[in-house]
């Protein structure tokens, strides 16, 4: 395993925690004032600096792939379309009274969401697919994300499934973590030595 992998998905947490703040802050914002046009500079300036940040931690993570893991095209495909929607999202919701075309309350919104989060989520799996405890990480954060799409159903405004999202995705980068630090996963990385085994038969001997 390449010594920068952890550091990769230490960059995957930070940028969820970030993510986790800005929905706080939509949250706090949405109940303050509901849909009015009001503007309250402190609450954009913290909200837009946590996305940033987040951003730059998530993008940082998606380079670290791209950079150390071999193959996993798939998943970094994923991750990556993850991101875009991710940011899309964000920056539509923290200005949703611009845009007459967005529904924050639609409920197809919230289903198609968590399910594609999901479905990123469920890429991650390629890192190492012979662990069965790895295997439970990654359905238990599946199950968690399609939580996410209770906030339609319940009437949540969309930043309902950015927190699920980015509340589950702290929990698979921890995992992950904590699993690399403790040998059990095993990822195959660029720059690694190639793994050979050894063979010995004792029919001549």
């Amino acid at each position: 395993m390449n010594k920068h992998l952890p550091t990769c998905f230490k960059f995957g947490l930070a940028g969820n925690i970030f993510f986790v703040l800005f929905g706080i802050i939509c949250m706090i914002y949405y109940a303050a004032f509901g849909d009015t046009n009001v503007i309250v500079l402190p609450i954009e300036f913290a909200a837009y600096t946590c996305e940033v940040l987040g951003f730059i931690f998530i993008i940082l993570t998606f380079v670290w792939f791209s950079r150390y893991l071999r193959h996993r095209l798939i998943m970094k495909i994923s991750f990556s379309f993850y991101i875009l929607m991710e940011l899309v999202l964000m920056v539509i919701e923290l200005n949703s009274y611009k845009f007459e075309f967005y529904e924050p309350y639609s409920v197809v919104l919230a289903i198609v969401h968590s399910i594609i989060s999901a479905a990123v989520c469920f890429s991650f799996l390629s890192l190492d697919p012979t662990r069965v405890k790895f295997e439970m990480v990654i359905i238990a954060t599946c199950a968690f994300i399609l939580v996410g799409m209770i906030g339609g159903i319940i009437n949540i405004r969309i930043y309902f499934g950015i927190i699920i999202n980015a509340l589950a995705y702290i929990f698979l980068f921890a995992s992950i973590i904590y699993m690399l630090n403790h040998e059990m996963l095993d990822i195959d990385c660029k720059g690694d030595k190639a793994k050979v085994s050894e063979y010995r038969s004792t029919f001549f001997d």
